[in-house]
């Protein structure tokens, strides 16, 4: 987001406050008073405009550096996050462009933010190898256009966006396209576990003829195959076709939505299959204008891609700053009046009429602007971006000063849903426990029948854990009924036990088959499971010829006085002397609690990982990442 500041009038002329700017020629017009303000508009060049606009009074660096509350983060314009299983181990990778230029992906470690590549190097080098050297080598003096075309090359970043995973000769990836002020679209390749910049590369460079691109969306058709859609601060909406195939991609302007160059900025652009037809809408947002087309794109020879019918609605007085579009065609709209208001788009049969139905007004906030509107991954969970507002503020676009989060959807359909199909992943529905969870605090009982005691034992796994998930979150939420308090009381160890048990289970027989590992804390982790399960009567015969090439159970020593330590609980371990430290939840060794799950709070041994020959630590609970290096003992 840019931000505009107003910069108050010097007592004296300071070029290293104001760089590049004679302040004598914009202050001979003005009325000197002692609270007077004058906001700096000069042209200037983008490094000198990133240090004008900051207020002299609070001096920060203009360095580009992760947002996390450092003062630095204000030279990021565009961000986007990647499709689950670009970064290591699954996870996603988040790429960013900032005012100064530069095209960078990043990574969470840990806690901490690690930056993996600079793709504006790579595309530096692309372009000094074609555009450059046409227009040096052309004449003594090239022709202006020539270099006018080499040097728009490498203009900044307009929009960008990740399409899905896919597959070629060389592999998985997933492309960045990154759309530029001249009006070229460049198709990133980015391998799947990206590491470092080696596993990116240009696949195609090709023409949109679209200057001044404010939005854009990528729609998954086929295999390797999509619907490029880009919206103009001009007012035109154009898609595009794109094929991936092995030697590069097939890009080619399919339809023009909006051909009108009305002057109305496109805010947002969405494009979607009607389900049970042939046809595609198209939604998007001009100025206070909510727009919805519906359109035939087809690849067939005999029949063009046209546009069937177009409607509007009014949303506000001021600009439409951000949707949020369903799979029922139902619309989330937010306003800089301050509104999110809820629409329905209806398209008729085969004619493909479409008609904007106003439902009611979800939030409405006074003196405040509505600068953005987001939602969680499951779209559970509703993020508004609110800033103050000020006079004329509506055409400045600001960074926001607070970030309201609502919940959406009933609470019963959440939990049935859960039931219904637990995910493999219990972390990627953590949105939807915190919904619950807030519902189940606004209301103050616990409105979720909790499993009993002797139906533990005949539940899949992936149940249990959404169990154990819902017993914690009713535990957190202050419920004061004294019954439901000792109920789960009694559940949430049971549920410990059984999910802790089938997975020393597997570790047991995955173990039977092979050597033994040589490192003697996974010799000890394997003792004390054996160990566990015999004293709950669940060591089976199968693990008879594992038990003997343990050998005797060998005993756990305390880190700190070096002194026995019973196995009598799953969560802790305690000496006799008292030392009491969490146990792990992949290996059962007592650890120091450095490495955690921030979802369950439980604790994993730094050599846990290896057990099931993993390069992470996941939690046994939820099979998220859990977070390292947190407050290590000195």
């Amino acid at each position: 987001m840019f931000t505009r500041y107003f910069i108050p009038i010097p007592n004296e002329l300071s070029p290293a406050i104001n760089p590049g700017i004679e302040m004598s020629e914009v202050l001979t017009s003005l009325e000197q008073s002692g609270n007077q303000s004058v906001m700096l508009d000069s042209v200037v060049s983008s490094a000198q405009r990133a240090r004008v606009e900051q207020d002299p009074r609070n001096p920060c660096t203009t360095l580009s550096g992760m947002p996390g509350g450092e003062p630095i983060h204000r030279g990021y314009s565009k961000g986007a996050w990647s499709p689950p299983g670009v970064g290591e181990n699954g996870m996603c990778v988040l790429s960013l462009s900032t005012r100064h230029h530069k095209l960078t992906i990043w990574s969470k470690v840990g806690r901490h933010w690690v930056s993996l590549a600079c793709l504006s190097d790579v595309w530096f080098e692309y372009n000094a190898t074609r555009d450059w050297t046409t227009a040096a080598t052309t004449t003594t003096n090239p022709p202006a256009h020539l270099v006018y075309e080499a040097r728009c090359r490498l203009l900044a970043v307009s929009q960008l966006v990740w399409t899905p995973v896919y597959r070629d000769k060389r592999g998985q990836f997933s492309s960045l396209v990154t759309l530029m002020g001249n009006g070229c679209v460049v198709f990133w390749r980015v391998e799947c576990n990206f590491k470092c910049v080696q596993q990116a590369s240009v696949l195609n460079v090709c023409e949109a003829n679209m200057t001044g691109v404010s939005a854009v969306h990528w729609c998954h058709t086929d295999d390797r195959k999509g619907y490029l859609t880009v919206g103009s601060n001009e007012g035109s909406v154009r898609i595009f076709v794109c094929h991936f195939t092995d030697k590069g991609v097939n890009f080619k302007s399919v339809c023009d939505v909006w051909d009108k160059c009305d002057r109305l900025c496109v805010r947002d652009v969405h494009l979607t299959h009607i389900p049970g037809s042939k046809q595609h809408l198209a939604i998007f947002s001009k100025h206070n204008l909510l727009m919805a087309t519906s359109l035939r794109l087809t690849n067939h020879h005999n029949k063009s891609p046209s546009v069937i019918h177009t409607s509007h609605i009014f949303i506000a007085d001021l600009e439409i700053s951000g949707i949020i579009v369903f799979e029922d065609m139902s619309v989330y709209v937010s306003a800089k009046d301050g509104v999110v208001k809820h629409v329905f788009i209806n398209v008729s049969g085969e004619d493909g009429k479409t008609t904007i139905e106003e439902g009611d007004t979800v939030f409405q906030s006074e003196d405040v602007m509505y600068c953005g509107l987001a939602t969680s991954p499951n779209n559970i969970l509703f993020a508004v971006f609110e800033t103050i507002r000020v006079a004329y503020d509506h055409l400045v676009e600001r960074e926001p000063t607070l970030v309201n989060v609502y919940r959406l959807g009933d609470i019963h359909t959440l939990i049935q849903g859960l039931l219904k199909s637990p995910a493999a992943n219990l972390h990627s529905k953590a949105d939807v426990f915190e919904s619950i969870r807030i519902n189940m605090c606004k209301a103050g009982h616990c409105p979720v029948d909790l499993i009993r005691a002797n139906q533990i034992p005949k539940q899949s796994v992936a149940t249990l854990k959404v169990h154990y998930w819902l017993v914690k979150i009713c535990r957190s939420s202050c419920i004061t009924d004294h019954q439901l308090q000792e109920t789960i009381k009694e559940l949430e160890p049971l549920l410990q036990k059984a999910i802790m048990g089938r997975w020393m289970t597997d570790v047991l027989k995955q173990q039977c088959s092979g050597d033994l590992p040589k490192m003697p804390s996974l010799l000890l982790s394997l003792s004390l499971m054996t160990e566990w399960l015999k004293n709950t009567h669940k060591l089976t015969n199968t693990f008879e010829s594992l038990v003997k090439k343990l050998g005797s159970n060998k005993k756990e020593l305390c880190p700190v006085c070096k002194e026995k330590v019973p196995l009598t609980s799953l969560t802790h371990g305690q000496c006799r002397n008292g030392h009491t430290l969490p146990r792990c939840c992949r290996s059962l060794l007592v650890t120091e609690p450095n490495i955690i799950c921030p979802r369950c709070r439980v604790y994993a041994h730094s050599d846990s990982h290896i057990v099931m020959k993993e390069k992470v630590f996941r939690c046994t609970y939820c099979d998220g990442f859990m977070v390292h290096q947190i407050r290590p003992r000195q």
